[in-house]
């Protein structure tokens, strides 16, 4: 059962252009300096997929869904859009869920 005050992640597959996952991982390091500021996003990691060239992984967790809810209303957030938004393939895949089992976190 869900409430504001659980912690709250998102995984999000991003297929870059093909031969363009280095410029979209440039806008995400771009993007990070306004992510590391955000007082409710704990981690925020990118990851390379080996299987395919062209995705992205990113994983996500924050306080609770009113600090997910500032990341993705942010205007920091809305240029970086402009910014990836030519280098992404395929629309993006989107899950957010409640996490219910960490090792190194405190839930």
């Amino acid at each position: 059962m869900s409430t504001t005050t659980e912690k709250v992640s998102v995984i999000a597959r991003l297929t870059a252009k093909d031969g363009q996952r280095d410029a979209l991982l440039g806008a995400f390091q771009d993007f990070l300096p306004a992510v590391e500021a955000e007082e409710g996003t704990e981690i925020y990691t990118l990851l390379a997929d080996e299987a395919d060239a062209n995705v992205l992984w990113v994983f996500e967790l924050y306080t609770d869904r009113a600090a997910l809810e500032a990341h993705s209303g942010s205007a920091a957030f809305l240029e970086f859009l402009g910014a990836a938004g030519p280098f992404i393939g395929d629309a993006p895949g989107m899950y957010t869920a409640i996490p219910a089992i960490a090792k190194g976190l405190a839930l």
